[in-house]
């Protein structure tokens, strides 16, 4: 029987077995630390269900901020060459 702290079985064979035991390794590590664990399933989460609050409107007027943040590096976008309200 395979206790919970006891060292993990040792490794029969194959990559996958060993990712596995290093999967488990990192997870066990990690939920040692309240913060480091609160970090992770937020880092985890992001990448599930990202944010979708920039849409239609908004990428336009991302884009004027990073093109000026950024000294005019889309400045040759057509949209900010022609059409753009920040002209």
């Amino acid at each position: 029987m395979y206790a919970p702290h006891a060292s993990p079985p040792p490794i029969q064979g194959g990559l996958g077995s060993l990712l596995g035991h290093r999967l488990k390794d990192s997870l066990d590590r990690v939920s040692q630390s309240e913060l480091c664990l609160l970090l992770t399933l937020w880092a985890l989460r992001s990448l599930v269900w990202p944010y979708w609050g920039i849409a239609h409107d908004a990428q336009i007027y991302s884009l004027q901020v990073m093109n000026r943040a950024t000294g005019g590096i889309f400045a040759e976008d057509l949209f900010l060459s022609y059409g753009s309200q920040d002209s």
